[in-house]
């Protein structure tokens, strides 16, 4: 059908953790769990795929609290 820009749509686990050790015997843990669906909304990843299309989803990793950072600049370190 083609490609649509898309946002990250909300996708269902059922969330379980598994407990390893590695092969130094360090303990891991390993979060994973069965794919239950999605919450359908329009414009998201997981609705274009599900119609057949390709999504196309830009993604940031920028984990900083910006509404923080602006607050931290007032207390004049």
């Amino acid at each position: 059908k083609g490609a649509k820009i898309t946002k990250t749509g909300d996708r269902h686990y059922i969330q379980e953790v598994k407990v390893g050790k590695d092969p130094r015997g360090r303990e891991y843990c390993w979060l994973w769990g069965d794919y239950k669906g999605f919450t359908p909304a329009e414009g998201t990843d997981c609705m274009a795929v599900s119609d057949g299309y390709i999504s196309v989803t830009p993604l940031s990793l920028d984990l900083t609290d910006q509404t923080m950072m602006d607050e931290l600049k007032k207390w004049g370190f």
